[in-house]
């Protein structure tokens, strides 16, 4: 390869990690303002329906995971120990931040309900919380998680564990083989209707992995547009399938979220060369965000209550809110996120 191809691949491979962390960026803030919305907020009509939607920015990061993973592992897991070490490389990347997140949430809790004037619930964690918390099993083990979005953590965690088995036959020889592990992802949805499990999220992660084929010559554009054509019929039901979910806000297991998946789905594609600094920047601390987000910005806007309820009290909380939780995510990324990512990079695991 000439300096020349070789630049243009480095600025090809580069524009599309900008969209990625763009995409990361714009996730997470929505998932922010769908938690730190005021109630005089989200009776606006339009503001009210944007912010009340932002849960589904969780969605876009099912896709992103759905597409990146496969892609960074492709050509890579060929055997039991390598597929170890991807997993041991993700748990340093991810896990040090979360188990800070959810040491620096305890302590501002019980430091909360030291403050005179305090009128939230004095904490109460069990030693059996920690576990199910630290291990990512609350959900299963019908526990409160000490973070609400530890819940998409477990998800993701059960992805990893599932995708490392699923590569080597994304990558097989065979079309029927590809094409039949992939629509297994779709259709594992009837396997468990839980949303505490993987399996109600694998039409949305699918499409990330069918992008990722596509990508990889490994899925021709028939074979693409098949396959949303089925997560669209499992998605939105129409095959009989039906969630019960925890919360009326969470019920979304539906067209909304399918769509909003398959936007960012090709908004990977098409717009690859879409920059944007600022967005890029909260992309890159956009996990670290994503957890300290509701300990942070939720005391902001409690501690607004105490002003008022009027609209600009809250709309000035929110903005405050999200402003104090990226400096907090910044700190973060800076000294536990991105150490981790370099302590991954540099462990190797043992062959034996």
């Amino acid at each position: 390869m000439t300096t020349a191809n070789s630049a243009s691949a480095s600025l090809h491979s580069r524009s599309r990690l900008d969209i990625l962390d763009v995409l990361r960026g714009l996730a997470a803030l929505a998932v922010c303002l769908f938690h730190l919305q005021g109630e005089h907020l989200s009776r606006w009509p339009l503001i009210g329906t944007l912010f009340s939607h932002g849960y589904l920015g969780v969605y876009a990061f099912f896709v992103i995971s759905g597409y990146v993973i496969p892609l960074s592992l492709h050509g890579k897991i060929v055997s039991g120990i390598e597929y170890r070490h991807f997993l041991h490389r993700r748990f340093l990347r991810l896990y040090p931040v979360y188990v800070v997140a959810v040491i620096f949430t305890v302590a501002l809790w019980y430091g909360s309900s030291w403050v005179p004037g305090f009128q939230g619930n004095a904490p109460s964690i069990s030693p059996f919380d920690y576990l199910v918390n630290f291990t990512l099993t609350a959900g299963v083990a019908n526990q409160p998680w000490i973070l609400v979005v530890s819940w998409t953590l477990a998800i993701e965690a059960q992805f990893y564990v599932l995708i490392g088995l699923s590569i080597p036959l994304f990558r097989h020889q065979t079309f029927v083989v590809r094409y039949a592990t992939l629509l297994a992802w779709a259709f594992m949805a009837f396997v468990s209707p839980d949303i505490e499990w993987v399996t109600s999220y694998g039409p949305i992660f699918g499409l990330g992995i069918a992008l990722y084929m596509r990508s990889k010559s490994l899925l021709g554009r028939s074979a693409l547009g098949g396959y949303i054509l089925i997560a669209f019929l499992i998605q939105t039901r129409n095959l009989g399938w039906s969630v019960v979910t925890e919360t009326e806000a969470w019920s979304s297991i539906n067209l909304t979220s399918y769509l909003v998946s398959v936007v960012t789905m090709l908004a990977i594609v098409i717009a690859k060369d879409f920059r944007s600094a600022i967005l890029v920047n909260v992309g890159h601390i956009s996990y670290s965000l994503y957890l300290v987000h509701v300990p942070i910005g939720g005391r902001v806007v409690n501690l607004s209550h105490r002003l008022g309820n009027a609209w600009w009290i809250e709309l000035l909380a929110m903005i405050t809110a999200i402003a104090f939780s990226m400096a907090v995510a910044q700190l973060f990324y800076r000294f536990i996120e991105a150490p981790s990512h370099r302590w991954a990079r540099a462990v190797r695991v043992s062959e034996r």
